[in-house]
């Protein structure tokens, strides 16, 4: 019974002290992450605030000529393409 006890309080410890390095590496990851995701936001913005509409148009962008929205009644169905 004794061997039991001590052979589980050894499981016990070694458990908590892995469960420790393994928050301690999360933690660095998280913030590992945290700052290439902020990297990758700024990039974004940067390059959001950089277009135009005249670069628009020289990469192909077209004003709509007919506006066209789907109806409330086809959702849930599949609509015909001209119809749409």
């Amino acid at each position: 019974m004794v061997l039991f006890a001590a052979s589980f309080y050894v499981y016990l410890i070694n458990t908590t002290s892995m469960n420790g390095v393994k928050w301690r590496e999360a933690e660095t990851n998280v913030s590992t992450y945290g700052a290439a995701i902020s990297e990758l936001e700024s990039t974004y913005f940067s390059l959001k605030h950089s277009v135009t509409i005249g670069m628009a148009y020289a990469r192909g962008f077209e004003n709509v000529k007919v506006v066209r929205f789907i109806s409330a009644q086809k959702v849930g169905t599949v609509a015909i393409a001209n119809e749409i």
